[in-house]
């Protein structure tokens, strides 16, 4: 790639957890997490945004990464010469018999009836004992407590706004 490209990213740093962008960008912004809609802005050499075509983005994304290769492009290796499973007898849909696979008409009716084994139940763990809180558990307990009803108080938007009078 001879043509050098000057692309600014106009992206959020902060915001909620449900937020974040989930483009992959290539590096070196690909270790930021950014939040929301972002923006790429391709500038010349004075710094006068131009056109960034998505067919141009693609080329710079691709540079930038080191490069992709096309599957489609690659010399077709045959897996079935290489598949050691070739020469196994196959169920009906397609799977080797190998055992791993069963076929639904090798099942026998003593496979499913399980019910004459024994099976152990688990053994249940005492209850924990219940601590009595200290003096300052329950203190902090109760400011917490008072300090979380004032803020559902003040977050409330059940209440109408009022209007007060000012001297």
């Amino acid at each position: 790639m001879d043509t050098k490209y000057n692309i600014s990213l106009y992206a959020k740093k902060t915001g909620k957890a449900t937020q974040e962008n989930k483009y992959d960008y290539p590096p070196p912004v690909d270790k930021e997490l950014y939040f929301g809609s972002n923006a790429l802005v391709s500038l010349d050499g004075d710094g006068v945004p131009q056109d960034l075509t998505k067919k141009m983005w693609d080329k710079i994304y691709e540079h930038l990464f080191g490069g992709f290769e096309d599957l489609n492009d690659t010399e077709d290796e045959s897996d079935d010469e290489n598949d050691v499973y070739n020469e196994l007898e196959k169920t009906k849909s397609g799977y080797a018999k190998d055992g791993f696979i069963v076929d639904d008409d090798d099942l026998s009716d003593d496979a499913s009836d399980d019910s004459d084994e024994v099976v152990p139940t688990p053994k249940r763990k005492a209850p924990k004992k219940v601590t009595k809180k200290s003096d300052k558990d329950v203190i902090l307990d109760n400011m917490f407590m008072e300090f979380s009803n004032e803020l559902d108080e003040l977050l409330d938007s059940t209440k109408e706004l009022e209007k007060e009078d000012y001297m």
